[in-house]
């Protein structure tokens, strides 16, 4: 083979081998900006995550503080019950006549007990 053409043969490949770098070239710029949208998308993952969590440990604290809440209450309904069997206890040894008079009756409640309560029977009380 001439020199000319090896020259020209050559200059072919050295053209070729540059249009390889220059796609290699775009191919390793690709994969970066590829890598540089994967690790800003996993940033925004993580955030989400945290956000996620947040929200978790509060609706947490809000459900304890609901049952905490439903317990008092259930007491407090317990201490009303109670105390609403007691005043009527207490309220009936009182009966009203047709006057309206208020007459108290020597009578116990249904416990036994009268828990300090003075009654004098056939005492009347005027309102």
């Amino acid at each position: 083979m001439p020199l000319g053409s090896q020259v020209h043969a050559g200059s072919e490949l050295v053209g070729d081998a540059g249009q390889t770098m220059q796609k290699i070239m775009q191919s390793v710029q690709r994969v970066t900006d590829l890598m540089s949208e994967i690790s800003a998308a996993t940033v925004q993952q993580s955030s989400g995550i945290d956000l996620i969590n947040q929200a978790a440990a509060e609706i947490e604290g809000v459900t304890r503080q609901n049952a905490r809440l439903v317990k008092e209450t259930a007491l407090a309904a317990s201490s009303l019950q109670l105390q609403s069997q007691q005043l009527a206890e207490s309220v009936a040894v009182f009966k009203v006549s047709d006057a309206g008079d208020i007459q108290a009756e020597a009578l116990l409640p249904e416990n036994g007990r009268n828990d300090g309560a003075m009654v004098v029977p056939g005492a009347y009380l005027t309102c």
